[in-house]
């Protein structure tokens, strides 16, 4: 009787993991790093190169999958869940236009920009490690100059994942900034390209963010012409 009040105790108290890979609904490819957060929990964690990812789950919990650009996907556990869980997602790609209105004092790229800060915010706000730390104040007797080395943690999976994350968040920013500005409605206009040809045009004449942050609006439709002319006399 005693072993099995132990069995059911142990049993109510082992863990449960969900695992499997986050993929690209159309067409099969890994996306990495997605970020995986077991909501009930406020549990977080990243899938790895391969898509791979694992966190620990409870029955009841709501595990929400996420990844820049695509819409978010979620999960249940069910009551009755033990061991190992396997679940590949699927997110789909949200390949949207921009607003073409503002509101309030925001601009539609602010807004979206907001809604990514909020939903990815948590990973945003992790540490990251570097691979020396020239604080004197973490002195190490081992060290020499006041330089700590973090040599396990630098190069562990869970670092490399946050970097590549803030590195992908930032480059995913600057990029949806540019086609706030740099939108098909306007090249069309000021070009008179259509169809395949004006998505042609703009897939290899694309401003840089530096010069998009800058210019004005006259200097920037300039751009624009000057690089269609090269454009046409290329074809």
């Amino acid at each position: 009787m005693i072993s099995l009040l132990f069995l059911a105790a142990w049993q109510g108290h082992a863990q449960i993991f969900l695992t499997g890979k986050v993929l690209e609904k159309e067409s099969g490819q890994i996306l990495y790093p997605a970020t995986v957060h077991n909501k009930t929990s406020d549990q977080y964690n990243m899938s790895d190169y391969g898509g791979n990812y694992r966190i620990e789950v409870h029955p009841g919990d709501e595990v929400v999958f996420s990844f820049l650009g695509y819409y978010a996907d979620s999960i249940r556990i069910s009551a009755d869940a033990t061991g190992t869980i396997l679940h590949d997602v699927e997110l789909t790609s949200k390949r949207s236009e921009l607003p073409a209105v503002e509101i309030g004092a925001l601009t539609p790229y602010q807004q979206d920009s907001l809604a990514r800060i909020t939903e990815f915010g948590a990973y945003l706000k992790k540490p990251v490690y570097d691979l020396a730390d020239n604080d004197r104040s973490s002195r190490d007797v081992n060290t020499d100059f006041g330089i700590m080395l973090h040599p396990f943690t630098f190069f562990s999976k869970a670092e490399r994942n946050k970097r590549h994350f803030h590195k992908m968040f930032a480059a995913f920013e600057q990029d949806a900034f540019i086609d706030s500005r740099y939108t098909p409605d306007l090249v069309s206009r000021l070009t008179g390209l259509s169809g395949d040809s004006l998505y042609d045009f703009m897939n290899h004449n694309r401003p840089s963010y530096t010069f998009t942050r800058t210019a004005e609006e006259l200097e920037f439709d300039s751009w624009i012409l000057k690089a269609c002319k090269r454009f046409r006399m290329l074809k």
